[in-house]
């Protein structure tokens, strides 16, 4: 690679996706997309998979079988994921590679210790709105906590590198003045603006951005689940990421509905799954996964990924 790869990191439902595809219409600019894969694996203590295990992962891991990359099984674990990037550039023929990560990206500076990383937050009370109508959470006390890791991370990791290799934006500045901030992420990588990168909806399913998406949260959620929010990820938070209180009363969430919110999140997950891919194939595949059937449970989660990525298309 030409330069050391540029990380776009923030929570999911953050505006990640939206600010990838415009920085892949770049001419000089190529985005991998996701790239959670190459640190989800990494426990928490830091310690890397066994690398068998870790192609066991990839092989079933509907994100990476996107992608269209090749493995390479003679290279170690930091060989194997630097040459995910290589690849990806060499077929697109630019010079400067990025890549999307979620959570754990403090890991990555272990692999390319020059990386340059971009930053993007969103409201937090709007991610939770998209992620239960994603499925990822059956309600706003669990579908905050991305937006919380992510967040903390983030706190801790940028006070490590200097901060020339640091670029923070938020969602609704992107959205309301899309070529003013891209000008600025352009600059920050080090090549100037290109009017193609607001043309990504010829490329994509996605629309150009749209101011409604700001603040629906104030539209879509009741009172009492602003509250949640507001009391979950503190009034603190909110105000560092420069996003202003509602004022509405603190909550304390008492032990019986934390315990109800957790039963609710559950049932919520689990009948959003059966209502994406059907009982039976859902019911199956938590079986063959809790007796440990692994070739079974294998063959079901590739239907399983099939079934997710027709959807997306």
């Amino acid at each position: 690679m030409k330069d050391s790869p540029i990380f776009l990191v923030g929570a999911a439902r953050s505006g990640t996706t939206i600010l990838r595809l415009m920085l892949d219409q770049h001419p000089e600019i190529c985005w991998f997309g996701e790239f959670g894969y190459a640190v989800d694996q990494i426990d928490l203590d830091g310690n890397e998979p066994e690398i068998s295990r870790y192609h066991e992962y990839l092989e079933f891991n509907r994100i990476f079988k996107s992608h269209n990359i090749k493995r390479d099984r003679k290279l170690n674990y930091s060989e194997l994921l630097k040459s995910f990037l290589i690849q990806k550039l060499e077929l697109s023929g630019k010079a400067t590679i990025g890549a999307t990560v979620h959570q754990k990206f403090n890991f990555l500076l272990r692999y390319w210790p020059d990386a340059r990383f971009i930053h993007i937050v969103r409201d937090p009370r709007d991610v939770a709105t998209s992620v239960i109508e994603m499925g990822w959470a059956g309600n706003v006390l669990y579908a905050c906590d991305g937006w919380i890791e992510s967040e903390d991370r983030w706190s801790n990791f940028k006070n490590t590198i200097d901060t020339a290799r640091c670029f923070e934006l938020t969602y609704e500045n992107l959205i309301s003045n899309s070529e003013e901030v891209l000008r600025q992420v352009c600059n920050f990588i080090g090549y100037d603006y290109n009017q193609e990168m607001l043309n990504y909806e010829s490329k994509s399913s996605y629309r150009s951005p749209q101011t409604l998406h700001i603040q629906k949260w104030k539209n879509k959620l009741s009172s009492r689940q602003i509250r949640i929010i507001e009391s979950t990820v503190s009034k603190k938070r909110l105000e560092e990421r420069g996003y202003q209180h509602s004022n509405l009363p603190d909550l304390n969430i008492s032990l019986p509905e934390r315990l109800y919110l957790k039963f609710h999140d559950k049932c919520y997950r689990i009948k959003f799954r059966i209502n994406r891919f059907g009982f039976v194939l859902v019911l199956v595949e938590y079986l063959s996964r809790r007796l440990k059937l692994t070739k079974f449970n294998n063959l079901l989660r590739h239907r399983l990924n099939i079934i997710e990525e027709s959807l997306l298309q």
